[in-house]
């Protein structure tokens, strides 16, 4: 009896040391890989989960895309090829490993398949788009115009009088739009101006439309020889002659005159000679009109 004493002591100790080692387990996920890897986890009880990444290669409007009960958002793009999982304007959800069915949608597309979600690997799922592209521009000076289009707005700041812009989205000074393809109705308004009609994107593809304006033009001229080059200044632009004529006033817009295309509206000139004379004054100009001016002792 008194060998089983001490015996039976050293097993009710080994089994409180076991019982203690137990305990002090931190259970969580053990790998670094994992959406939710637990730094402070010493037992891996099973419960890694791991990014699936839904994005978009194209701007488009936001998508809600639903898996396993859950829901986020797509609110961004990523041009340079797939995001890193988990990446902030994704719709980011972590899942343990295993096959699931997903469905998104927008407001111009919708999208539905499976998704496989394995340890150690990002699921990156991009949401195609049948986007196209359409470039509102000027032609000729012209007001600031607002242009709208498949609920969205932006505005022509610039003019391209040597010929259309590059199409898309980095034509600098145009209203550019990135809409999923099919047929809209716009609008335009400038503060002399309104333009309507409609377009047709297709995917990928990219179209430019033109605003023309209702401008009118001044030319100025001269029957006197001995001004020399007369340099003319209106509407902050500025152009030159050196010619003139003896048989009347001339066609409008014709060379040897300095010819200006403006806006309907009055403005204000100035001119000097490179002999000195100089002069100033207003003229009015109408739309498709064309106002001559001569330059007189």
């Amino acid at each position: 009896m008194t060998l089983v004493k001490p015996l039976f002591a050293f097993l009710l100790i080994a089994t409180g040391l076991l019982s203690i080692e137990s305990c002090q387990r931190i259970q969580g996920c053990t790998d670094v890989t994992a959406a939710n890897y637990n730094a402070n986890a010493t037992y891996d009880n099973g419960t890694c989960k791991y990014w699936a990444s839904f994005y978009f290669d194209e701007n488009a409007p936001n998508a809600t895309v639903s898996i396993n009960g859950q829901s986020s958002i797509i609110s961004s793009y990523f041009t340079g090829g797939a995001p890193a999982c988990g990446a902030s304007g994704c719709a980011n959800f972590a899942l343990l490993p295993g096959t699931y069915n997903y469905t998104a949608t927008s407001s111009t597309a919708s999208w539905n398949g499976s998704v496989v979600v394995s340890g150690s690997n990002c699921a990156p799922v991009l949401l195609p788009q049948n986007m196209g592209n359409v470039t509102f521009y000027f032609d000729q000076n012209g007001a600031n115009a607002t242009v709208h289009i498949g609920g969205q707005t932006a505005t022509v700041t610039e003019n391209y009088q040597t010929g259309a812009p590059t199409c898309g989205v980095t034509a600098a000074g145009c209203a550019n739009f990135t809409l999923a393809s099919g047929t809209y109705n716009y609008t335009a308004s400038s503060s002399t101006t309104t333009w309507s009609g409609s377009v047709t994107i297709t995917p990928e593809g990219c179209t430019e439309v033109s605003l023309p304006q209702s401008t009118g033009a001044v030319t100025f001229w001269t029957a006197n020889p001995n001004y020399g080059t007369i340099t003319v200044n209106i509407n902050s632009t500025s152009g030159s002659f050196s010619s003139y004529f003896t048989g009347g006033t001339p066609l409008c817009g014709a060379s040897g005159g300095a010819t200006f295309d403006l806006l309907p509206g009055t403005y204000a000139y100035t001119a000097s000679s490179s002999t000195g004379s100089t002069w100033n004054g207003n003229v009015t100009i109408t739309a498709d009109g064309c106002q001559p001016i001569q330059f007189t002792p």
